[in-house]
C-alpha cells in the first residue's frame, strides 16, 4: 500500500510546482478545474483592465485594414457602374458649363454652311441635345455606312471609358478612406469620458462630417490628372479630324505641350475647396438619413433598395448645389483653351471674375440642372451598388 500511495502526492507536487511555475512566467495553461478556470479569468480581467487602452488601439488599428480588400472593390464596382449609367447627364453638364454661346454659334455655322441669327443658342437643354447628338455625324456620312447617324447616342458617352478608369480608383480609395478614417474618429473619440446621448451624437456626426470630407480630397488628389484629361477631351470633340483613341492621343499631346506636368493640375485648389464639403455632405447626410429612417420605422435591419437609394438621392443632391459654383470653376479651368471654351485664365479669382463679368450670378450655376440629373442618381446608385456589394463580399468570403 506504501509503494502505490508514494507517488500520488508527488504527482500532485509536482503538478503544483508546474502550476505555479507557469503563474509566475504567465505561461498559458490549460483549465483542468473550474477553480483554474476562474482564477485565470481574474488574471486576464486584472490584466486587461491595466492595459485596456493599448488593447483597444491595436484592435481598432487592425479593424480599420480588416476590410481594406472588401472596402476597395465595393467602391469601385459602386463607382463604375454609377458613372456608366449617367454618362450622357456628365457629357450634357460639361458642355453646358463649358461651352460659350458665341463659340456654339460659330461652331453650328461653320458645321452647316448657313448664317445663324445672332441669339443665345444655349438657351435651353433642348439645342445642347441636339448640338451633341449632330457631333461627328457629318464625319460619319463620309464613309460608307448605311445608318449616318450611328454616332448621335454614342456621342453622350464619349470619355466615359476614361471617365471609369479614374472613377474606379477614385471611388474605391474614396470609400476605403472614409470608412478607415470614420473608424479612426470613433475610435478616438471612445477613449475619451463617456459623455450625454446628444453630445454622442453631434460628436459622431461631425466624425463623419470630416471622415467624408477626408476621403473625397483624398480621392480627388490622387486621380485629378484623369478628370483634367477627361474634361479636355469632353470639350474637344467638334474637331472632326479626331475620333476614338486619336482624339485621346491628341488631347494627351496637347495638354503635354500647354502646360506640361502642370497643366493636369489647373483647377486642383478649387476642386479641392468643392470637394470636402461635398463628400462631407454627401457621406455623413446619407448615414444620418438612413439612422432616421430607422428610427421612424422602428427597425434595426438593413434599409431596403428603395430608402438606400431615397438617401443617396437627397444626401447627393444637396451637397451637389451647395457646391456647385466651385464645380463651375473647376471645370472652366480645366478645359480652358478648348474649342469649346477658348478663354484663358490666370487662376481661381481670374476665372470667377471674367465669369461673373460675362454672366453674372447665374453663371456659376450653369448646367446646374443637368448636374443634378447626373448627381442624384448617381449617388443613389453608387451607394446601392457600394452596400450591396459588401454584403456580397461579406458571405463570399465568410
Amino acid at each position: 500500500m506504501k509503494t502505490t500511495s508514494q507517488p500520488v502526492p508527488l504527482s500532485e507536487k509536482v503538478m503544483g510546482k508546474m502550476k505555479e511555475s507557469e503563474e509566475g512566467t504567465g505561461l498559458p495553461r490549460p483549465s483542468a478545474t473550474p477553480s483554474s478556470t476562474s482564477s485565470s479569468s481574474r488574471s486576464s480581467s486584472s490584466s486587461s483592465q491595466d492595459s485596456n487602452t493599448t488593447l483597444e488601439e491595436s484592435t481598432a488599428g487592425q479593424a480599420g485594414f480588416d476590410g481594406a480588400g472588401k472596402y476597395l472593390l465595393s467602391g469601385g464596382i459602386a463607382g463604375a457602374v454609377s458613372r456608366t449609367a449617367t454618362a450622357p447627364f456628365d457629357r450634357l453638364k460639361v458642355y453646358l458649363i463649358t461651352a460659350q454661346p458665341s463659340t456654339l454659334a460659330s461652331v453650328e455655322s461653320n458645321r452647316s454652311g448657313r448664317r445663324i441669327p445672332a441669339r443665345n443658342t444655349m438657351s435651353n437643354l433642348m439645342d445642347a441635345l441636339k448640338s451633341i447628338y449632330s457631333e461627328h455625324s457629318r464625319c460619319q456620312t463620309n464613309f460608307s455606312s448605311p445608318t449616318p447617324h450611328s454616332w448621335g447616342l454614342r456621342n453622350f458617352f464619349i470619355g466615359n471609358g476614361l471617365n471609369v478608369i479614374k472613377v474606379f480608383p477614385e471611388s474605391a480609395i474614396k470609400f476605403f478612406v472614409y470608412e478607415y478614417a470614420k473608424n479612426f474618429i470613433f475610435h478616438r473619440q471612445s477613449l475619451r469620458d463617456h459623455s450625454s446621448r446628444s453630445q454622442d451624437d453631434r460628436r459622431s456626426n461631425l466624425g463623419r462630417f470630416l471622415a467624408g470630407g477626408l476621403a473625397g480630397v483624398v480621392s480627388q488628389v490622387l486621380i485629378y490628372p484623369i478628370e483634367t484629361l477627361k474634361t479636355q477631351l469632353m470639350s474637344s470633340t467638334i474637331n472632326e479630324s479626331f475620333q476614338g483613341r486619336a482624339l485621346l492621343v491628341y488631347t494627351i499631346k496637347k495638354l503635354n505641350k500647354t502646360g506640361g506636368v502642370r497643366g493636369y493640375y489647373k483647377g486642383l485648389m478649387a476642386a479641392t475647396m468643392g470637394v470636402f464639403p461635398y463628400s462631407a455632405i454627401d457621406m455623413s447626410a446619407f448615414e444620418g438619413l438612413k439612422r432616421a429612417y430607422r428610427t421612424a420605422s422602428g427597425t434595426e435591419e438593413e434599409t431596403g433598395v428603395l430608402a438606400t437609394l431615397v438617401c443617396g438621392a437627397i444626401s447627393g443632391g444637396v451637397g451637389a448645389t451647395v457646391v456647385y459654383p466651385l464645380n463651375v470653376v473647376r471645370t472652366r479651368l480645366q478645359a480652358q483653351g478648348t474649342p469649346y471654351h477658348p478663354q484663358q485664365y490666370t487662376g481661381i479669382l481670374d476665372c470667377v471674375r471674367q465669369t461673373f463679368l460675362r454672366e453674372r450670378w447665374l453663371g456659376f450655376y450653369r448646367g446646374l440642372a443637368p448636374s443634378l440629373l447626373k448627381v442624384v442618381p448617381a449617388v443613389s446608385i453608387s451607394w446601392l451598388v457600394y452596400e450591396q456589394s459588401n454584403r456580397t463580399l461579406e458571405q463570399l468570403l465568410g
